[in-house]
């Protein structure tokens, strides 16, 4: 299946409370986006086999070949879903070679799980939006959903690890689903 872009399912389940962005770049001239974003400091720094407890539910790898993936417009649709950005910031991360390479989240939750967001017209917006006018290598993940580090049985979250973004800003790519309907694909 030839796919152009990645959007949010037609009707969002109540059940997914969170959704992350995350990018992998390799400076950090990239990763502040001119000191817009927090730099977020962690005692444990994390590889790229952080042990995610949840399973991959699409990638942009097929065939042992990787096909990027547009995000231009799904931000817009979060936000119709009633997603807002509650979390940003950047990290600096060493792989398993031991180069170093930062990572860059953003969180979207649901307005009514959470009381504090940045406002759509704020500049992490407009960070965000910088960075989905590429197109990139794309795994999603389906994971539980923690509160004050309980999971919470029925609801989860999703992350996307968005790597090696694309030169060109819409080549072609392929989508596999891996026991999950997606029928968010549009031209």
């Amino acid at each position: 299946m030839l796919l152009k872009e990645l959007r949010p399912l037609k009707r969002v389940d109540k059940d997914l409370n969170t959704f992350d962005l995350q990018f992998y770049v390799e400076s950090k001239k990239v990763a502040n986006a001119g000191c817009k974003i927090r730099e977020k400091h962690d005692d444990h720094v994390s590889n790229d086999s952080d042990g995610n407890t949840g399973r991959e539910i699409i990638t942009s790898c097929m065939g042992g070949s990787w096909y990027y993936v547009s995000l231009k417009r799904l931000v817009k649709d979060l936000l119709h879903w009633g997603y807002k950005v509650v979390d940003a910031f950047y990290q600096k991360r060493v792989s398993k070679k031991g180069n170093d390479y930062f990572i860059v989240r953003f969180t979207f939750a649901r307005h009514d799980i959470n009381d504090t967001w940045y406002h759509p017209e704020s500049d992490i917006y407009k960070v965000l939006n910088n960075f989905c006018r590429f197109s990139w290598r794309t795994k999603i993940y389906l994971n539980p959903y923690y509160k004050d580090n309980q999971r919470l049985e029925g609801k989860y979250s999703m992350s996307a690890k968005l790597t090696n973004r694309a030169l060109k800003t819409n080549p072609p790519f392929k989508l596999v689903v891996q026991g999950y309907e997606v029928r968010q694909i549009v031209n």
